[in-house]
């Protein structure tokens, strides 16, 4: 690995440098998508309730959400290495905004479903091309330090949203919030056309699909893409596992009411965003191996505490949510360094690489997730081996790359 942030010095330095963006700008692309994902969580049963149908049916506008992501990534993130980032970037925004006031003026309930994959799609541009934008920019620890604190900003929008849409929905209607996160979405795209120069200087000439799935190919062949890009994937896959079980285990082994599980699990959210600060505080220091390391250390000492709470009957929810937030904290210091090294393994497809990590992370997640409710129980044993499971492939996984990266 430190062979590889030399020479990406050394390449750097002998390129024409592209502008640096402003990292206000790179947190605000990034965080709308954030932002928007779960804002709407505390409106759904009222949604349900104006359009006549079932909870669980509105949870599809949930679903479709997490489907247009994972597709727009792997789309935005190779059409910015052919036709840069700045018009992906703002093309995407737009999608975003406009599909925001289809979801505000939504007739009936599939409309609104159909909004939010269509939002969804557009949103998830500022998550894929802002990490490429840093990459461009940037080379190896500085990206990662850069990547922290953009993720911390994430994962603060994660913790916020959904506060700020029971606020809306209670004062003026649900549609409300769709008609906030438009004005938002227009004032980033505003901002994008004024103040984002072009980061990619030296864009692919080859258009079309052939050439699209030519580059995901190349990437899938890399090992340090394979590595690093599944390391990430499988952390988050724990992350997801654990707060998807949760209110299930509050529930069966605690015996406490849902609405507890808002004041827990901000516990493990703060954790993850003290990770992403350290990371963003001193990867440059000690660079991207030595980051990974420590924080799968710390990921896996933490989170395997959880399993004492089990092998000991503890009868306080902490049990979990405490060894779970210090696990978070490991998390939030390797996964941006370690998507950084990602990033880093082809940098003329930086874009691509963007895309198709976030695709691997959305859809290892989404089978965690599907995996942990299959074999749910009555206990934590079911939660432990999913949460715990997934962790330790995303240690394993690192062998995968060569010696010295």
């Amino acid at each position: 690995m430190a062979s590889l942030e030399r020479h990406d010095e050394v390449v750097t330095s002998l390129r024409a440098a592209p502008p640096l963006p402003s990292v206000t700008l790179l947190v605000a692309v990034t965080a709308l998508g954030a932002f928007s994902m779960h804002i709407i969580l505390p409106a759904l049963p009222g949604m349900a309730r104006l359009f006549g149908t079932s909870e669980s049916t509105m949870q599809w506008a949930v679903s479709a959400a997490l489907i247009g992501v994972a597709v727009g990534q792997l789309v935005h993130g190779p059409l910015s290495d052919r036709l840069g980032r700045r018009p992906v970037l703002i093309g995407g925004t737009a999608v975003y905004a406009i599909a925001s006031l289809l979801c505000a003026f939504a007739w009936s309930s599939d409309a609104l479903i159909a909004g939010r994959a269509l939002q969804a799609f557009g949103a998830c541009t500022g998550m894929v091309v802002g990490r490429a934008i840093i990459r461009d920019c940037y080379a190896g620890a500085r990206s990662a330090s850069l990547i922290g604190y953009v993720t911390m900003a994430m994962a603060i929008c994660n913790l916020a949203s959904p506060a700020v849409g029971a606020y809306l929905d209670a004062a003026f209607g649900w549609r409300s919030i769709f008609i906030v996160i438009s004005i938002a979405g227009m004032a980033v795209l505003i901002a994008c056309a004024l103040g984002l120069a072009e980061t990619n200087r030296d864009p692919s000439p080859r258009l079309g699909v052939a050439p699209i799935v030519t580059d995901l190919l190349a990437l899938l062949r890399s090992r340090p893409f394979v590595a690093y890009a599944l390391n990430t994937a499988f952390a988050m896959a724990s992350w997801f596992a654990f707060v998807a079980e949760a209110p299930f285990v509050l529930a069966s082994v605690y015996g406490r009411p849902a609405i507890e599980y808002g004041f827990y699990v901000p516990l493990v959210t703060a954790g993850y965003v003290l990770g992403n600060f350290v990371a963003g505080r001193y990867s440059q220091r000690f660079g991207l191996e030595r980051m990974v390391a420590g924080g799968m250390a710390i990921a896996l000492a933490g989170t395997a505490l959880i399993a004492f709470a089990w092998l000991w009957a503890l009868p306080d929810p902490l049990a979990i949510f405490l060894p779970m937030a210090l696990g978070a904290i490991g998390t939030g210091i390797f996964m941006p360094n370690a998507m950084a090294a990602a990033l880093g393994a082809d940098r003329r497809i930086a874009g691509a690489a963007s895309g198709l990590m976030g695709f691997l992370q959305m859809m290892v997640s989404a089978g965690a997730v599907w995996l942990v409710g299959q074999v749910r129980d009555d206990s934590l044993a079911p939660m432990i081996a999913v949460v715990l499971g997934t962790l330790a492939l995303s240690l394993a996984v690192l062998w995968l790359r060569p010696r010295g990266t």
